[in-house]
């Protein structure tokens, strides 16, 4: 059955990170519950360089929210990639990554879905106005700072920083609008099958 729900921050759970150095808190994943995911989406704070947790089958998208940046060296790869703020780079969990901080800590939004079942693609909407969006299949929109809006064929909703909507399924084209100058919305299309 269509829907729209919002999901305020207050219902998002800390979870450790697979290898043990940190937490990141999770915002929605189905199915809900169960450790085999399909696909998760989740924001983390980056206090230190080090490993990712290897997630073999799980392709992943990183996009910094906060901070310089980070350094992905990929095992298997020439040269590392440097991950700007507000830039969605997409890897493999399957192989070997070190993480290193580009001058400090960093927060970081995570798109992981399991090869096979689901994919996805992350937009990040920075300017004022409204962006009309074709999203096949379900559309999750996370609000990273200030405010904004969504609209689809399945009705409104506001987000304040920190909130997210999901729109399951869209019907094709959803709208998004940030709300000021430095209002940031990241719109998470997941394909399912």
């Amino acid at each position: 059955m269509p829907k729209m729900v919002t999901i305020a921050p207050e219902s998002y759970r800390a979870m450790p990170w697979a290898n043990g150095r940190g937490v990141t808190t999770e915002i929605a994943r189905s199915p809900e519950g169960d450790s085999s995911f399909g696909w998760r989406v989740s924001v983390a704070r980056v206090n230190e360089d080090g490993p990712f947790s290897e997630l073999p089958g799980i392709d992943r998208i990183l996009v910094v929210l906060e901070g310089s940046g980070i350094r992905l060296d990929v095992r298997g790869q020439s040269e590392g990639v440097v991950v700007a703020p507000l830039r969605p780079y997409s890897f493999s969990g399957d192989l070997e990554t070190i993480g290193r901080l580009v001058d400090g800590p960093i927060r970081d939004f995570n798109v992981m879905t399991r090869r096979g079942v689901a994919r996805a693609r992350v937009m990040v909407v920075d300017r004022i106005g409204p962006a009309k969006l074709e999203v096949p299949g379900l559309a999750l929109v996370y609000c990273a700072s200030g405010a904004g809006t969504i609209a689809s064929g399945l009705g409104s909703a506001v987000l304040g920083a920190g909130s997210t909507a999901i729109v399951s399924p869209t019907g094709g084209a959803i709208t998004v609008e940030p709300a000021a100058e430095r209002s940031v919305l990241l719109v998470v299309g997941i394909d399912v099958g």
